[in-house]
């Protein structure tokens, strides 16, 4: 890898502000985080789904 190419870090390097609080997890980050949030985009922005039956 190169040296100068390094991948931007979550925290910047900068002094924080007294108004900004420092880098920190606000929560699960996994799969488990994205399924919640998906469910949440889809309770928000509503969906359909269509159903059939078939039979006598």
């Amino acid at each position: 890898m190169d040296p100068m190419r390094r991948s931007p870090s979550p925290c910047p390097s900068r002094p924080s502000s007294p108004r900004t609080p420092p880098c920190e997890m606000l929560g699960y980050v996994g799969i488990e985080a994205v399924l919640d949030q998906l469910k949440i985009k889809a309770m928000k922005m509503g969906f359909e789904f269509n159903i059939m039956v078939v039979g006598k």
